[in-house]
């Protein structure tokens, strides 16, 4: 386990407001879609993850899968997002609202290191609030896995976001993923220069490295 890997997807998470993804936005980005980097065969246990995502989803207030939505084995590896249907322009897809996702407050709110990750925010300034981030999802990571090893008879954590940290790749290769982070810069450049992703990747590649370098 790396900071690299535990800041990036605090990057990816954290300080948006409410996501919604549209059909206009999917077409978009496949119009310049090309094979990516290969990715371990996926399996039906990991395949029992995603369905458990999707299902605590419908379960948080003012969230929305559109039916027609699923997450399954992808032709080009590993999972990926899909229409099973036809869907018309603009229809909604997905809307996650800020209960679905980690945020600062979920952070300095921790009843074990909420005041330690404050202390954190308020003394390293610019991209503390990232370090933080990745510091508590290390932090429920490593309850995951206390969990894991736990017989049914012992009391496990609880974990708020248990079924969405459970489909992270914490690792190259777990749960059939890949993330950007794990590119070289030859492979960003092959496969996303062109698309609506270029931007955002090599943003996220720069903030990651900017802020966890110097820790």
């Amino acid at each position: 386990m790396t900071w690299v890997q535990l800041a990036s997807t605090a990057v990816l998470l954290a300080f948006s407001p409410q996501r919604h993804v549209r059909t206009s936005t999917m077409l978009k980005m496949s119009d310049t879609a090309t094979t990516p980097p290969a990715v371990p065969s996926p399996s039906s246990s990991q395949g029992e993850k995603y369905a458990s995502l999707l299902s605590w989803f419908n379960e948080v207030p003012d969230s929305y899968i559109n039916p027609k939505f699923t997450i399954r084995e992808s032709p080009r590896g590993g999972f990926g997002a899909f229409v099973e249907e036809d869907v018309s322009e603009d229809e909604l897809i997905v809307s996650i609202p800020p209960g679905a996702r980690v945020t600062i407050a979920d952070v300095t709110n921790d009843p074990d290191c909420g005041k330690a990750f404050k202390t954190l925010i308020e003394k390293a300034g610019p991209g503390g609030s990232t370090v933080a981030l990745a510091g508590y999802l290390a932090k429920e990571y490593l309850l995951l896995c206390e969990n894991a090893k736990k017989s049914e008879e012992e009391e496990k954590k609880e974990i708020k976001f248990s079924s969405y940290f459970n489909t992270l790749p914490w690792k190259r290769g777990v749960n059939s993923q890949e993330h950007v982070l794990f590119w070289s810069e030859a492979d960003v450049e092959k496969y996303l220069t062109g698309s609506m992703a270029y931007a955002e990747a090599t943003e996220i590649r720069d903030e990651v490295r900017s802020i966890v370098v110097p820790y």
